[in-house]
C-alpha cells in the first residue's frame, strides 16, 4: 500500500517535516502548528509558543496528536492512484501534498 510520511519520519523525532508543518485536519480544522507556521507557503518551523503560555497546558509548539494516521507526501511511496483509499481506510481525515 505504500509508505506514509509518518512511518518513515516519526513526528516526535522529525517535528519540522514539511508534511507536518502544513498539516490541517479536514475533520476538525486543527493544525499541527498550534500557533501557526513561520511561512504559509514554505514553512521551516512552527511559530514559537507565546511567552504567556510557556509552562502551561497551552505551551505546546507541535501537536502530534492531531496528525492523521495517513500523512502522505511526494517521495514517501504513497501512490496518487490509491491515496483516497489509504485515507479512507486509515483515518477519517487525511492530508497530502501529492497534488
Amino acid at each position: 500500500m505504500g509508505v506514509r510520511e509518518n512511518q518513515l519520519y516519526p513526528p516526535e523525532d522529525n517535528p519540522k517535516r514539511a508534511a507536518y508543518l502544513k498539516y490541517k485536519s479536514l475533520k476538525t480544522g486543527d493544525t499541527y502548528c498550534k500557533y501557526g507556521k513561520n511561512d504559509d507557503v514554505n514553512p521551516t518551523d512552527c511559530n514559537p509558543v507565546p511567552n504567556i503560555f510557556a509552562g502551561t497546558a497551552d505551551g505546546m509548539q507541535y501537536r502530534t496528536e492531531v496528525l492523521a494516521k495517513c500523512v502522505c507526501t511526494t517521495g514517501t511511496g504513497c501512490k496518487l492512484w490509491h491515496r483516497p483509499f489509504l485515507c479512507a481506510l486509515h483515518s477519517a481525515h487525511c492530508w497530502s501534498d501529492l497534488g
